[in-house]
């Protein structure tokens, strides 16, 4: 029983997607339809003997038009039960669904003007045209009759077939996708909308203060006054009309010219050559060539700024190289030694005192390295807290008390005695203040003063270390803080050249800003934190 039913549906479903099953379907009711019309008439219709055959026509005609009406009222019925989904599969259909709605009216009119036609010989000539008595035909149903109308009638039930699968084409991708715009006026009703609102919305950004909207709504002014002062004066008009493209085509002419100039320096520009310079006064073009002017210079500026980052990145290698290698070579040194039998206890202990130190300063540029690479790429977790900065600092500096008063150096601060509450990471904080501190202690000159004072407004304080360098700074103030340098270029001193990387990321990780400056021998180092 189910077996049954599913192939019934194949068999439905094969009958409706396809083209050849929609022929078919049609082609069986025009024989219906066709065929029924004999006996109709011989059954409803009494002899005609006697009756003139023009009102025979009359009655023929109407039995016709039965016929017709019961069967288009059967194929509308079944056009409307066939699911779409199974209609909508047939190439006929969706090429029928797919040509423009004018198209689709063309078709209609193409069919129903041979019925016209026909309508009109039979009504103004009785007398054989080219062979065929049209009365005759509709009266006796011979074969002619037949032989037209199979064909006239297959076609009309297809193209009201294929009508009823646009109608539901049109409801199931709605009315303005299905109808609208699947005509030729329609789209072109659209494309118009379509043009209208974009210059409505050109009109509605254009910039009034931009240098080349001004010049272009000039140009338009102009060429408005120019068009009104033509219309005006007709008698002149062709030679004014003549003066005007003249003018207007020498204008062009040179903005064409100096579109291709600005083109030709963009092709240079794109090509890596930043020798060429673009004059500023090109009237309507003017902005476009001081913006390719300024991506030159920015193209220089970033071309000089990789070269300088490949240069730092070759001497940091070289500078982790040696300041690695020179404590690893001491120890492996030292341990060669320790091998040695015939070292005596005093010499033992020596040696294994230097390994300490060796080795802890090789931990420390480890340790360094590390941090400053956390630093310099975010990855180190803050915990932000309200802390007295002021506070902070002077608890740094009690903390390297002895080493401040190993070194000659004479401190001169001065802090303010009020609370100064910012949010910040204490530990990370101390380090910086550490760090600077330290870094101050390494490279200021023996027996000099260091000031560490301090500038405070609404927003934000700032710290200010000022000292007198023991080395000569002949390096621009921005390399400081690069990892590994060094003010000591010899790199005889302990520092790591990690310490003021290390500050300065930990600083604008925190919202602050370092910023330093070199006049001479004083070296002059400011951190500002925003106040909580």
């Amino acid at each position: 029983m189910d077996t049954n039913l599913k192939n019934e549906d194949i068999k439905r479903n094969l009958l409706t997607s396809s083209t050849l099953g929609i022929f078919l379907m049609m082609l069986i009711l025009t024989v219906m339809s066709v065929f029924i019309y004999e006996p109709l008439k011989n059954y409803i219709l009494p002899s005609f003997a006697g009756i003139p055959s023009f009102d025979r026509l009359e009655s023929c005609i109407v039995l016709i038009l039965a016929i017709g009406g019961i069967s288009i009222l059967l194929l509308i019925i079944i056009a409307f039960s066939i699911p779409y989904s199974s209609q909508s599969k047939a190439s006929i259909v969706k090429l029928f669904n797919n040509m423009y709605l004018e198209f689709k009216l063309l078709t209609w009119i193409i069919f129903f003007i041979p019925f016209f036609l026909g309508i009109n010989v039979i009504g103004y000539n009785q007398n054989y045209i080219t062979g065929f008595n049209f009365v005759e035909i509709i009266n006796e149903a011979n074969w002619y009759f037949y032989l037209i109308g199979i064909p006239v009638t297959f076609v009309l039930y297809n193209l009201i077939y294929l009508s009823i699968c646009h109608i539901k084409h049109i409801y199931h991708k709605g009315f303005v996708n299905g109808f609208i715009k699947n005509s030729i006026l329609g789209k072109i009703f659209f494309y118009i909308i379509d043009s209208i609102k974009k210059i409505a919305n050109g009109i509605l950004e254009f910039d009034t203060t931009d240098d080349s909207h001004k010049k272009l709504l000039g140009l338009l002014g102009i060429n408005l006054i120019a068009l009104g002062l033509i219309s005006l004066t007709f008698p002149f008009g062709i030679i004014l009309a003549l003066v005007y493209t003249g003018v207007l085509f020498s204008y062009i002419a040179k903005m064409v010219d100096k579109a291709r100039v600005l083109n030709e320096a963009s092709s240079r520009l794109a090509k890596g050559n930043f020798d060429a310079v673009l004059p500023e006064d090109m009237g309507i073009l003017s902005p476009y060539a001081r913006n390719l002017n300024n991506i030159k210079e920015g193209f220089k500026v970033a071309v000089e700024k990789e070269v300088k980052s490949q240069n730092m990145k070759a001497e940091l290698i070289s500078n982790v190289s040696h300041d690695l290698k020179t404590p690893l070579t001491s120890i492996i040194t030292y341990v060669d030694l320790l091998k040695n039998e015939e070292t005596n206890e005093e010499s033992r202990k020596e040696y294994i005192d230097i390994l300490d130190k060796k080795s802890k300063r090789l931990k420390v540029l480890i340790d360094d390295l590390f941090e400053a690479s956390r630093a310099s790429s975010g990855n180190i977790e803050i915990h932000p807290e309200k802390l007295d900065v002021v506070a902070l600092l002077r608890q740094t500096l009690g903390e390297l008390e002895e080493k401040i008063s190993e070194s000659s150096l004479q401190m001169k601060v001065s802090l303010p005695e009020n609370k100064v509450i910012c949010e910040l990471d204490g530990r990370r904080t101390y380090r910086i203040f550490d760090n600077v501190i330290s870094n101050i202690l390494k490279y200021a000159m023996p027996n000099t003063r260091v000031y560490i004072d301090t500038e405070e407004n609404e927003k934000d304080i700032s710290f200010i270390f000022k000292n007198i360098s023991s080395y000569e700074m002949n390096f621009d103030a921005s390399e400081i803080t690069e990892r590994f340098t060094r003010g000591d270029r010899s790199r005889n001193t302990e520092g790591s050249g990690l310490g003021l990387a290390i500050t300065k990321s930990l600083v604008a990780l925190q919202g602050g800003s370092l910023h330093i400056n070199i006049d001479g021998d004083l070296f002059k180092l400011i951190i500002a934190f925003p106040k909580a």
